[in-house]
């Protein structure tokens, strides 16, 4: 696609305010719609108010899990509770729970009315995946004091960032939200919750490497994550991230794998960085 003066002046734009994982996601799935998503800030109209539903249920879903995980304040990051109080969240009974997610819909949303229609349908399914989850979490938690060892939430909601000069006159800075940090022992984990189905494979490029990225797009966003991660991390030499489906717990955690690599370690690390590089400068 030809770029003119005005597109590479927005381009030069959006790479001193951040290029989020979803952003390079969407380029290497169709480099138009990057353009026109991204770029033109043009949207499809037609698909807006079918997707809505899904989309709110997703927002709804990881704002009341940052609630029942940890301590928000007004202009300051969440702080992850303490062991013991998330020990009692992990036990919160579906009735709690579908009454934080009520008050949470006429609060924030200003819907006055979650007891029926479409809106109590939707409060009845996001009670039904958080109750799952819960339980879910609790097996985690019992499965590492199993192993007699420790999991430690260490962050919600977390600001990544990263920068990475591509040549001697563009550096890009890079940013993403991941839902959770955490320490399973002595092992460094990134969470991200997906509301919507997940799939192993997509986040598993095998033998080929960061060359699959173009037929698996997906995997750049826990590529992303790791990224920033150690980058901002430096005395850190590993960590995994992971896709958790809230929709379909019963697949667990979903690991990021690069061939025989499970994670992104520092080798990883530097080779996503000059895969990276030659993806920022096609764009």
């Amino acid at each position: 696609m030809r770029k003119g003066d005005m597109m590479f002046a927005i381009l030069k734009e959006m790479a001193e305010e951040g290029l989020s994982p979803s952003a390079l996601t969407t380029y290497l799935r169709n480099p138009l719609d990057f353009y026109y998503q991204y770029v033109l800030r043009l949207r499809e109209p037609d698909e807006i108010d079918e997707a809505l539903d899904l989309r709110i249920q997703g927002t709804v879903a990881h704002e009341v899990l940052e609630q029942l995980y940890g301590h928000k304040a007004e202009n300051e990051p969440t702080q992850p509770k303490s062991a013991a109080e998330i020990a009692e969240v992990l036990n919160t009974k579906s009735d709690e729970l579908r009454l934080k997610i009520e008050t949470y819909l006429q609060q924030q949303w200003k819907l006055p009315q979650v007891d029926r229609g479409l809106n109590l349908l939707a409060v009845e399914i996001i009670t039904g995946m958080l109750s799952k989850f819960l339980a879910f979490d609790k097996s985690r938690y019992q499965q590492a004091a199993k192993a007699g060892t420790t999991l430690e939430i260490t962050g919600l909601e977390e600001n990544l960032k990263a920068q990475i000069n591509v040549s001697k006159t563009l550096t890009v800075k890079l940013k993403g939200n991941a839902d959770r940090l955490e320490k399973w022992g002595n092992q460094h984990r990134i969470i991200d919750y997906k509301t919507g189905n997940a799939n192993a494979a997509d986040y598993s490029l095998g033998k080929e490497g960061l060359d699959a990225l173009t037929k698996k797009p997906k995997a750049l966003q826990l590529l992303m994550y790791g990224y920033m991660f150690l980058q901002s991390q430096p005395n850190i030499e590993e960590v995994q991230p992971q896709i958790i489906s809230l929709r379909n717990l019963k697949i667990g955690a979903l690991d990021l794998k690069v061939d025989k690599q499970i994670g992104m370690n520092k080798a990883l690390y530097q080779d996503f960085e000059e895969h990276l590089k030659g993806i920022l400068s096609e764009i």
